[in-house]
């Protein structure tokens, strides 16, 4: 939820009907800090890979990893979809 909350589609993107899937990759530390992050599977577009990209840099982190799960950090993939809704 706190990915979709963050999604923006570049506007000149957009604009140029630019549609794509990014597949995401990052690493929550057990303090919910966010690293590691990188493309896994690109769209044609960069401007939409750098977009997913910047959806995590500025998120910034999660919450901390529950004890109970007993785990120093999460691998995490996300597939982002940015797709123009004709409405």
């Amino acid at each position: 939820m706190k990915i979709e909350k963050y999604k923006k589609y570049p506007k000149r993107a957009k604009r140029l009907k630019q549609q794509g899937r990014v597949v995401i990759s990052f690493e929550v530390m057990k303090n919910g800090q966010i690293r590691n992050i990188t493309v896994k599977s690109k769209s044609p577009y960069k401007r939409l890979n750098e977009a997913a990209k910047n959806i995590l840099k500025n998120i910034k982190s999660f919450d901390p990893i529950p004890k109970q799960l007993n785990r120093q950090t999460w691998a995490i993939e996300v597939p982002l979809s940015y797709l123009i809704q004709n409405t």
